[in-house]
Protein backbone atom coordinates (compact mmCIF):
# COMPACT_ATOMS: atom_id res chain seq x y z
CA UNK A 1 0.00 0.00 0.00
CA UNK A 2 1.51 3.38 -1.01
CA UNK A 3 1.68 6.12 1.62
CA UNK A 4 2.05 9.10 -0.68
CA UNK A 5 1.68 9.83 -4.37
CA UNK A 6 5.03 11.63 -4.76
CA UNK A 7 6.99 9.02 -2.84
CA UNK A 8 5.52 6.29 -5.01
CA UNK A 9 6.60 8.03 -8.19
CA UNK A 10 10.13 8.53 -6.90
CA UNK A 11 10.70 4.94 -5.77
CA UNK A 12 10.87 3.09 -9.08
CA UNK A 13 8.95 2.47 -12.30
CA UNK A 14 7.86 -0.89 -10.88
CA UNK A 15 6.37 0.81 -7.85
CA UNK A 16 4.58 3.26 -10.13
CA UNK A 17 3.11 0.36 -12.13
CA UNK A 18 2.10 -1.27 -8.86
CA UNK A 19 0.40 1.95 -7.79
CA UNK A 20 -1.50 2.10 -11.07
CA UNK A 21 -2.97 -1.30 -10.42
CA UNK A 22 -3.61 -0.75 -6.70
CA UNK A 23 -7.10 -0.59 -5.31
CA UNK A 24 -6.46 2.92 -4.05
CA UNK A 25 -5.43 4.19 -7.48
CA UNK A 26 -8.27 2.39 -9.25
CA UNK A 27 -10.85 3.76 -6.82
CA UNK A 28 -9.54 7.28 -7.36
CA UNK A 29 -9.43 6.84 -11.14
CA UNK A 30 -13.00 5.55 -11.25
CA UNK A 31 -14.17 8.34 -8.98
CA UNK A 32 -12.47 11.04 -11.09
CA UNK A 33 -13.75 9.48 -14.33
CA UNK A 34 -17.31 9.35 -13.01
CA UNK A 35 -17.05 12.93 -11.76
CA UNK A 36 -15.59 14.09 -15.10
CA UNK A 37 -18.46 12.48 -16.99
CA UNK A 38 -20.97 14.02 -14.60
CA UNK A 39 -19.40 17.49 -14.85
CA UNK A 40 -19.24 17.29 -18.64
CA UNK A 41 -22.87 16.27 -18.87
CA UNK A 42 -23.88 18.92 -16.34
CA UNK A 43 -21.78 21.55 -18.08
CA UNK A 44 -23.22 20.65 -21.47
CA UNK A 45 -26.78 20.75 -20.17
CA UNK A 46 -26.10 24.05 -18.39
CA UNK A 47 -24.53 25.59 -21.49
CA UNK A 48 -27.34 24.48 -23.80
CA UNK A 49 -30.02 25.49 -21.28
CA UNK A 50 -28.46 28.93 -20.82
CA UNK A 51 -28.24 29.50 -24.57
CA UNK A 52 -31.79 28.25 -25.11
CA UNK A 53 -32.98 30.51 -22.30
CA UNK A 54 -31.27 33.55 -23.78
CA UNK A 55 -32.64 32.81 -27.23
CA UNK A 56 -36.12 32.32 -25.82
CA UNK A 57 -35.99 35.62 -23.97
CA UNK A 58 -34.60 37.34 -27.06
CA UNK A 59 -37.28 35.79 -29.30
CA UNK A 60 -40.02 36.96 -26.95
CA UNK A 61 -38.57 40.48 -26.88
CA UNK A 62 -38.19 40.61 -30.65
CA UNK A 63 -41.64 39.09 -31.11
CA UNK A 64 -43.27 41.75 -28.94
CA UNK A 65 -41.41 44.46 -30.80
CA UNK A 66 -42.21 43.15 -34.28
CA UNK A 67 -45.88 42.78 -33.37
CA UNK A 68 -45.98 46.32 -32.02
CA UNK A 69 -44.36 47.70 -35.18
CA UNK A 70 -46.61 45.62 -37.44
CA UNK A 71 -49.61 47.40 -35.97
CA UNK A 72 -48.11 50.70 -37.04
CA UNK A 73 -47.75 49.67 -40.69
CA UNK A 74 -50.21 51.17 -43.20
CA UNK A 75 -50.49 50.52 -46.89
CA UNK A 76 -50.24 53.43 -49.27
CA UNK A 77 -51.27 51.97 -52.58
CA UNK A 78 -49.36 48.71 -52.57
CA UNK A 79 -46.41 50.11 -50.60
CA UNK A 80 -46.15 49.70 -46.83
CA UNK A 81 -45.41 52.70 -44.63
CA UNK A 82 -44.96 53.17 -40.90
CA UNK A 83 -47.50 55.34 -39.19
CA UNK A 84 -44.72 57.32 -37.46
CA UNK A 85 -43.51 60.89 -37.91
CA UNK A 86 -39.89 60.22 -37.17
CA UNK A 87 -38.99 56.71 -38.27
CA UNK A 88 -35.30 57.09 -37.50
CA UNK A 89 -35.91 58.14 -33.92
CA UNK A 90 -38.56 55.47 -33.42
CA UNK A 91 -36.78 52.48 -34.94
CA UNK A 92 -33.07 52.83 -34.63
CA UNK A 93 -31.84 52.10 -31.09
CA UNK A 94 -28.18 51.53 -31.86
CA UNK A 95 -25.72 49.19 -33.55
CA UNK A 96 -27.25 46.10 -31.88
CA UNK A 97 -30.70 46.40 -33.53
CA UNK A 98 -31.90 46.47 -37.09
CA UNK A 99 -35.34 46.81 -38.76
CA UNK A 100 -36.57 45.94 -42.21
CA UNK A 101 -39.98 46.54 -43.79
CA UNK A 102 -40.66 44.57 -46.97
CA UNK A 103 -43.53 44.71 -49.42
CA UNK A 104 -45.42 41.64 -50.53
CA UNK A 105 -42.85 40.83 -53.21
CA UNK A 106 -39.95 40.90 -50.76
CA UNK A 107 -38.53 44.29 -51.77
CA UNK A 108 -37.26 46.54 -48.96
CA UNK A 109 -39.56 49.49 -48.27
CA UNK A 110 -37.71 50.59 -45.15
CA UNK A 111 -34.32 49.57 -43.70
CA UNK A 112 -32.76 50.78 -40.47
CA UNK A 113 -29.62 49.48 -38.82
CA UNK A 114 -26.40 47.81 -40.00
CA UNK A 115 -26.82 45.28 -42.78
CA UNK A 116 -30.62 45.45 -42.43
CA UNK A 117 -31.26 44.85 -46.13
CA UNK A 118 -29.41 41.50 -46.01
CA UNK A 119 -32.08 40.02 -43.73
CA UNK A 120 -34.43 39.57 -46.68
CA UNK A 121 -32.65 36.30 -47.41
CA UNK A 122 -33.21 34.92 -43.89
CA UNK A 123 -35.36 31.82 -43.45
CA UNK A 124 -37.60 33.66 -40.99
CA UNK A 125 -38.39 36.26 -43.68
CA UNK A 126 -39.13 33.56 -46.25
CA UNK A 127 -41.60 32.01 -43.78
CA UNK A 128 -43.31 35.38 -43.26
CA UNK A 129 -43.65 35.93 -47.02
CA UNK A 130 -45.56 32.63 -47.04
CA UNK A 131 -47.90 33.95 -44.37
CA UNK A 132 -46.35 32.50 -41.17
CA UNK A 133 -44.47 34.36 -38.43
CA UNK A 134 -40.85 33.32 -38.28
CA UNK A 135 -37.83 33.45 -35.98
CA UNK A 136 -34.29 32.25 -36.45
CA UNK A 137 -30.61 33.04 -36.69
CA UNK A 138 -28.86 34.32 -39.77
CA UNK A 139 -25.33 35.36 -40.63
CA UNK A 140 -24.35 38.29 -42.78
CA UNK A 141 -21.46 38.60 -45.16
CA UNK A 142 -19.32 40.29 -42.52
CA UNK A 143 -19.58 37.32 -40.19
CA UNK A 144 -22.04 38.93 -37.80
CA UNK A 145 -24.81 36.73 -36.41
CA UNK A 146 -28.31 38.13 -35.94
CA UNK A 147 -31.44 36.84 -34.31
CA UNK A 148 -34.34 37.64 -36.62
CA UNK A 149 -38.12 37.81 -35.96
CA UNK A 150 -40.61 38.42 -38.79
CA UNK A 151 -44.33 39.13 -38.88
CA UNK A 152 -46.49 38.99 -42.05
CA UNK A 153 -49.02 41.79 -42.61
CA UNK A 154 -52.09 40.53 -44.45
CA UNK A 155 -54.45 42.48 -46.67
CA UNK A 156 -57.41 40.83 -48.35
CA UNK A 157 -56.09 37.35 -47.49
CA UNK A 158 -52.62 37.83 -48.92
CA UNK A 159 -49.26 39.01 -47.63
CA UNK A 160 -49.04 42.73 -48.31
CA UNK A 161 -45.93 43.41 -46.21
CA UNK A 162 -43.48 41.85 -43.80
CA UNK A 163 -42.06 43.51 -40.68
CA UNK A 164 -38.62 42.27 -39.66
CA UNK A 165 -36.79 43.02 -36.40
CA UNK A 166 -33.22 41.73 -35.75
CA UNK A 167 -30.79 41.86 -32.86
CA UNK A 168 -27.04 41.35 -33.06
CA UNK A 169 -25.99 38.16 -31.21
CA UNK A 170 -22.55 39.52 -30.43
CA UNK A 171 -23.38 40.10 -26.76
CA UNK A 172 -25.11 36.74 -26.43
CA UNK A 173 -22.14 34.98 -28.02
CA UNK A 174 -19.77 36.77 -25.66
CA UNK A 175 -21.81 35.66 -22.66
CA UNK A 176 -21.82 32.06 -23.87
CA UNK A 177 -18.10 32.16 -24.63
CA UNK A 178 -17.38 33.45 -21.11
CA UNK A 179 -19.59 30.70 -19.67
CA UNK A 180 -17.74 28.08 -21.75
CA UNK A 181 -14.34 29.44 -20.66
CA UNK A 182 -15.42 29.36 -17.02
CA UNK A 183 -16.50 25.74 -17.38
CA UNK A 184 -13.33 24.80 -19.22
CA UNK A 185 -11.28 26.36 -16.42
CA UNK A 186 -13.31 25.07 -13.48
CA UNK A 187 -13.88 21.47 -14.57
CA UNK A 188 -10.15 20.52 -14.63
CA UNK A 189 -9.64 22.28 -11.28
CA UNK A 190 -12.60 20.42 -9.83
CA UNK A 191 -11.26 17.11 -11.19
CA UNK A 192 -7.81 17.83 -9.78
CA UNK A 193 -9.24 18.66 -6.36
CA UNK A 194 -11.47 15.58 -6.53
CA UNK A 195 -8.52 13.39 -7.53
CA UNK A 196 -6.32 14.62 -4.68
CA UNK A 197 -9.15 14.45 -2.16
CA UNK A 198 -10.37 11.10 -3.46
CA UNK A 199 -6.87 9.63 -3.30
CA UNK A 200 -6.48 10.85 0.28
CA UNK A 201 -9.92 9.55 1.28
CA UNK A 202 -9.27 6.22 -0.44
CA UNK A 203 -6.00 5.94 1.46
CA UNK A 204 -7.81 6.66 4.71
CA UNK A 205 -10.60 4.21 3.91
CA UNK A 206 -8.12 1.50 2.90
CA UNK A 207 -5.85 2.17 5.87
CA UNK A 208 -7.29 -0.81 7.77
CA UNK A 209 -6.34 -3.01 4.81
CA UNK A 210 -2.73 -1.90 5.25
CA UNK A 211 -2.95 -2.73 8.95
CA UNK A 212 -4.48 -6.11 8.16
CA UNK A 213 -1.72 -6.79 5.61
CA UNK A 214 1.04 -5.97 8.11
CA UNK A 215 -0.62 -8.00 10.85
CA UNK A 216 -1.18 -10.95 8.50
CA UNK A 217 2.46 -10.89 7.39
CA UNK A 218 3.54 -11.35 11.02
CA UNK A 219 1.49 -14.54 11.37
CA UNK A 220 3.54 -17.62 10.53
CA UNK A 221 3.17 -21.37 10.74
CA UNK A 222 5.35 -21.39 13.84
CA UNK A 223 3.21 -18.79 15.63
CA UNK A 224 -0.47 -18.57 14.81
CA UNK A 225 -1.40 -16.73 17.99
CA UNK A 226 -1.46 -13.31 16.28
CA UNK A 227 -4.79 -11.77 15.35
CA UNK A 228 -5.83 -8.93 13.09
CA UNK A 229 -7.08 -5.68 14.64
CA UNK A 230 -10.87 -5.28 14.50
CA UNK A 231 -11.45 -1.56 14.84
CA UNK A 232 -14.85 -1.01 13.27
CA UNK A 233 -18.02 -2.92 12.43
CA UNK A 234 -17.95 -2.10 8.71
CA UNK A 235 -16.78 -4.29 5.84
CA UNK A 236 -13.16 -4.11 6.99
CA UNK A 237 -14.14 -5.12 10.51
CA UNK A 238 -16.11 -8.08 9.21
CA UNK A 239 -13.17 -9.05 6.99
CA UNK A 240 -10.80 -8.96 9.96
CA UNK A 241 -13.25 -10.95 12.10
CA UNK A 242 -13.64 -13.60 9.41
CA UNK A 243 -9.87 -13.79 8.92
CA UNK A 244 -9.33 -14.12 12.68
CA UNK A 245 -11.84 -16.98 12.77
CA UNK A 246 -9.91 -18.66 9.93
CA UNK A 247 -6.62 -18.23 11.80
CA UNK A 248 -8.26 -19.63 14.93
CA UNK A 249 -9.34 -22.76 13.06
CA UNK A 250 -5.89 -23.10 11.49
CA UNK A 251 -4.24 -22.70 14.88
CA UNK A 252 -6.42 -25.39 16.39
CA UNK A 253 -5.74 -27.69 13.43
CA UNK A 254 -1.96 -27.14 13.70
CA UNK A 255 -2.07 -27.70 17.45
CA UNK A 256 -4.01 -30.92 16.97
CA UNK A 257 -1.55 -32.01 14.31
CA UNK A 258 1.47 -31.25 16.52
CA UNK A 259 -0.14 -32.96 19.48
CA UNK A 260 -1.11 -35.93 17.35
CA UNK A 261 2.44 -36.27 16.03
CA UNK A 262 3.94 -35.94 19.49
CA UNK A 263 1.53 -38.49 20.98
CA UNK A 264 2.06 -40.94 18.14
CA UNK A 265 5.83 -40.65 18.49
CA UNK A 266 5.54 -41.17 22.23
CA UNK A 267 3.33 -44.23 21.80
CA UNK A 268 5.71 -45.79 19.27
CA UNK A 269 8.76 -45.09 21.40
CA UNK A 270 7.63 -47.43 24.21
CA UNK A 271 7.24 -50.67 22.17
CA UNK A 272 10.40 -49.86 20.22
CA UNK A 273 12.26 -49.40 23.49
CA UNK A 274 10.92 -52.75 24.70
CA UNK A 275 12.07 -54.50 21.52
CA UNK A 276 15.49 -52.86 21.72
CA UNK A 277 15.95 -53.68 25.41
CA UNK A 278 14.85 -57.30 25.05
CA UNK A 279 17.01 -58.01 22.02
CA UNK A 280 20.04 -56.23 23.48
CA UNK A 281 19.75 -58.15 26.74
CA UNK A 282 19.34 -61.56 25.13
CA UNK A 283 22.21 -60.98 22.70
CA UNK A 284 24.70 -60.16 25.43
CA UNK A 285 25.34 -63.89 26.11
CA UNK A 286 23.90 -67.28 25.16
CA UNK A 287 20.50 -68.01 26.73
CA UNK A 288 18.31 -70.96 27.40
CA UNK A 289 15.56 -71.72 24.84
CA UNK A 290 12.94 -70.75 27.39
CA UNK A 291 14.48 -67.30 27.75
CA UNK A 292 14.55 -66.81 23.99
CA UNK A 293 10.92 -67.89 23.80
CA UNK A 294 9.97 -65.35 26.48
CA UNK A 295 11.87 -62.63 24.62
CA UNK A 296 10.06 -63.47 21.39
CA UNK A 297 6.73 -63.26 23.17
CA UNK A 298 7.64 -59.80 24.46
CA UNK A 299 8.71 -58.69 20.99
CA UNK A 300 5.55 -60.13 19.48
CA UNK A 301 3.44 -58.23 22.02
CA UNK A 302 5.23 -54.99 21.23
CA UNK A 303 4.84 -55.61 17.50
CA UNK A 304 1.13 -56.35 17.94
CA UNK A 305 0.74 -53.11 19.88
CA UNK A 306 2.50 -51.16 17.10
CA UNK A 307 0.37 -52.87 14.44
CA UNK A 308 -2.81 -51.92 16.27
CA UNK A 309 -1.55 -48.37 16.81
CA UNK A 310 -0.61 -48.03 13.13
CA UNK A 311 -4.06 -49.22 12.08
CA UNK A 312 -5.72 -46.69 14.36
CA UNK A 313 -3.47 -43.91 13.13
CA UNK A 314 -4.24 -44.81 9.51
CA UNK A 315 -7.97 -44.73 10.26
CA UNK A 316 -7.76 -41.31 11.90
CA UNK A 317 -5.57 -39.95 9.11
CA UNK A 318 -8.11 -41.04 6.50
CA UNK A 319 -10.87 -39.54 8.63
CA UNK A 320 -9.08 -36.19 8.84
CA UNK A 321 -8.48 -36.24 5.08
CA UNK A 322 -12.13 -37.03 4.36
CA UNK A 323 -11.17 -40.15 2.41
CA UNK A 324 -13.62 -42.49 4.14
CA UNK A 325 -16.99 -43.23 2.55
CA UNK A 326 -19.71 -45.37 4.07
CA UNK A 327 -21.13 -48.39 2.29
CA UNK A 328 -24.55 -48.44 3.91
CA UNK A 329 -26.75 -51.51 3.81
CA UNK A 330 -29.72 -52.82 5.71
CA UNK A 331 -28.58 -54.97 8.63
CA UNK A 332 -29.78 -56.42 11.93
CA UNK A 333 -27.97 -54.57 14.73
CA UNK A 334 -28.82 -57.29 17.24
CA UNK A 335 -27.15 -59.94 15.08
CA UNK A 336 -24.14 -57.68 14.43
CA UNK A 337 -23.66 -57.06 18.15
CA UNK A 338 -23.96 -60.78 18.92
CA UNK A 339 -21.13 -61.45 16.48
CA UNK A 340 -18.91 -58.67 17.93
CA UNK A 341 -19.68 -59.70 21.52
CA UNK A 342 -18.64 -63.29 20.76
CA UNK A 343 -15.33 -62.11 19.25
CA UNK A 344 -14.47 -59.87 22.20
CA UNK A 345 -15.70 -62.46 24.68
CA UNK A 346 -13.47 -65.16 23.23
CA UNK A 347 -10.46 -62.84 23.27
CA UNK A 348 -11.08 -61.73 26.87
CA UNK A 349 -12.33 -65.06 28.21
CA UNK A 350 -15.69 -63.84 29.39
CA UNK A 351 -19.34 -64.02 28.38
CA UNK A 352 -20.88 -60.81 27.03
CA UNK A 353 -24.69 -61.05 26.81
CA UNK A 354 -26.61 -59.01 24.22
CA UNK A 355 -30.16 -58.03 25.23
CA UNK A 356 -32.58 -57.09 22.45
CA UNK A 357 -36.35 -57.28 21.88
CA UNK A 358 -35.68 -59.13 18.66
CA UNK A 359 -34.22 -58.12 15.29
CA UNK A 360 -33.37 -54.39 15.16
CA UNK A 361 -33.00 -53.32 11.54
CA UNK A 362 -31.33 -50.19 10.27
CA UNK A 363 -28.92 -48.80 7.69
CA UNK A 364 -25.19 -48.65 8.27
CA UNK A 365 -21.73 -49.68 7.18
CA UNK A 366 -21.19 -53.16 8.68
CA UNK A 367 -17.39 -52.89 8.70
CA UNK A 368 -17.31 -49.48 10.40
CA UNK A 369 -20.03 -50.38 12.89
CA UNK A 370 -18.18 -53.59 13.77
CA UNK A 371 -15.10 -51.49 14.51
CA UNK A 372 -17.15 -49.07 16.62
CA UNK A 373 -18.75 -51.74 18.81
CA UNK A 374 -15.52 -53.77 18.99
CA UNK A 375 -13.68 -50.74 20.40
CA UNK A 376 -16.41 -50.09 22.97
CA UNK A 377 -16.57 -53.71 24.11
CA UNK A 378 -12.79 -54.11 24.17
CA UNK A 379 -12.48 -50.95 26.24
CA UNK A 380 -15.16 -52.23 28.65
CA UNK A 381 -13.49 -55.62 29.11
CA UNK A 382 -10.08 -54.04 29.71
CA UNK A 383 -11.44 -51.90 32.57
CA UNK A 384 -13.69 -54.54 34.16
CA UNK A 385 -12.36 -57.21 36.55
CA UNK A 386 -12.85 -60.90 35.62
CA UNK A 387 -15.74 -61.27 38.05
CA UNK A 388 -17.42 -58.10 36.72
CA UNK A 389 -20.19 -57.77 34.16
CA UNK A 390 -20.06 -56.44 30.59
CA UNK A 391 -23.34 -56.45 28.73
CA UNK A 392 -25.01 -54.89 25.67
CA UNK A 393 -28.56 -53.65 25.21
CA UNK A 394 -29.86 -52.76 21.76
CA UNK A 395 -33.27 -51.35 20.82
CA UNK A 396 -35.21 -48.72 18.89
CA UNK A 397 -36.38 -45.31 20.09
CA UNK A 398 -38.46 -43.56 17.49
CA UNK A 399 -36.38 -43.08 14.34
CA UNK A 400 -33.14 -43.98 16.14
CA UNK A 401 -31.34 -47.14 17.17
CA UNK A 402 -29.71 -47.14 20.61
CA UNK A 403 -26.90 -49.43 21.73
CA UNK A 404 -25.80 -49.32 25.37
CA UNK A 405 -22.56 -50.98 26.46
CA UNK A 406 -22.50 -51.28 30.27
CA UNK A 407 -19.73 -52.54 32.52
CA UNK A 408 -19.23 -52.81 36.27
CA UNK A 409 -15.61 -51.75 36.20
CA UNK A 410 -13.79 -49.06 38.14
CA UNK A 411 -15.66 -46.22 36.45
CA UNK A 412 -14.33 -42.87 35.26
CA UNK A 413 -13.74 -39.90 37.56
CA UNK A 414 -15.95 -36.89 36.69
CA UNK A 415 -12.98 -34.67 35.80
CA UNK A 416 -11.88 -37.14 33.12
CA UNK A 417 -15.29 -37.86 31.62
CA UNK A 418 -15.39 -34.85 29.20
CA UNK A 419 -12.02 -35.87 27.69
CA UNK A 420 -12.29 -39.62 27.20
CA UNK A 421 -13.15 -39.28 23.47
CA UNK A 422 -10.03 -37.18 22.77
CA UNK A 423 -7.18 -38.82 20.91
CA UNK A 424 -4.50 -40.46 23.05
CA UNK A 425 -6.34 -39.55 26.23
CA UNK A 426 -6.06 -42.05 29.06
CA UNK A 427 -7.54 -41.96 32.54
CA UNK A 428 -4.78 -44.24 33.86
CA UNK A 429 -1.80 -43.99 31.52
CA UNK A 430 0.32 -46.78 32.99
CA UNK A 431 -2.55 -49.26 33.24
CA UNK A 432 -3.84 -48.48 29.76
CA UNK A 433 -0.46 -49.12 28.19
CA UNK A 434 -0.05 -52.37 30.06
CA UNK A 435 -3.43 -53.48 28.72
CA UNK A 436 -2.46 -52.58 25.17
CA UNK A 437 -4.52 -49.41 24.84
CA UNK A 438 -3.24 -46.36 22.97
CA UNK A 439 -6.13 -44.03 23.82
CA UNK A 440 -7.52 -44.04 20.26
CA UNK A 441 -10.35 -46.57 20.43
CA UNK A 442 -12.99 -44.21 21.86
CA UNK A 443 -11.94 -41.40 19.49
CA UNK A 444 -12.43 -43.73 16.52
CA UNK A 445 -15.75 -44.94 17.92
CA UNK A 446 -17.07 -41.40 18.22
CA UNK A 447 -15.90 -40.58 14.68
CA UNK A 448 -17.71 -43.62 13.24
CA UNK A 449 -20.89 -42.73 15.12
CA UNK A 450 -20.78 -39.14 13.88
CA UNK A 451 -20.02 -40.37 10.35
CA UNK A 452 -23.33 -42.26 10.52
CA UNK A 453 -25.13 -39.11 11.70
CA UNK A 454 -25.27 -40.18 15.36
CA UNK A 455 -23.23 -39.79 18.52
CA UNK A 456 -21.96 -41.36 21.76
CA UNK A 457 -22.67 -40.39 25.35
CA UNK A 458 -20.77 -41.66 28.38
CA UNK A 459 -22.20 -42.02 31.89
CA UNK A 460 -19.98 -43.22 34.68
CA UNK A 461 -19.80 -43.45 38.45
CA UNK A 462 -16.46 -44.27 40.07
CA UNK A 463 -16.55 -47.72 41.65
CA UNK A 464 -19.81 -48.74 39.96
CA UNK A 465 -19.00 -48.82 36.26
CA UNK A 466 -19.57 -47.03 32.98
CA UNK A 467 -22.30 -47.01 30.32
CA UNK A 468 -21.56 -45.98 26.73
CA UNK A 469 -24.73 -45.21 24.76
CA UNK A 470 -24.55 -45.04 20.96
CA UNK A 471 -27.44 -43.36 19.14
CA UNK A 472 -27.70 -43.89 15.38
CA UNK A 473 -30.41 -42.99 12.86
CA UNK A 474 -32.27 -46.06 11.68
CA UNK A 475 -32.66 -44.82 8.10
Amino acid sequence: MEHSFNATLIRSPYTYISMQTSIRFRLTAWYVAALALTLLLLGGVTFLSARAGLYHWLDETLGDRVEALSEEVRLVGHKPRLNRHDERETLYDGAEDAYLLLDGSGKAALARGPEAETFSRAAAVAAALRGRPGAGTTSTGRGRRWRVASQPILSQGRVAAVMVVAHDLHEVDEVMERLALIMIALIPLALLAAGVGGYALAGRALGPVDQITRAASEISEQDLSGRLPVGTKDEMGRLATTFNALIERLQQAFERQRQFTADASHELRTPLAIIRAVTSQKLMRPREPEEYEEALRQIDGAAAYMTKLAAHLLTLARADAGQVTLERERLDFAELLEHVANQVGEASGRCIPVHSPGPVYGLGDPMRLTELFFNLLENATQHTPPDGVVEVRVGSEGANITVAVRDTGAGIPPEHLPHIFERFYRVDTARAREEGGAGLGLAIARWIAELHGGGIQAESEPGRGTTMTVTLPAG
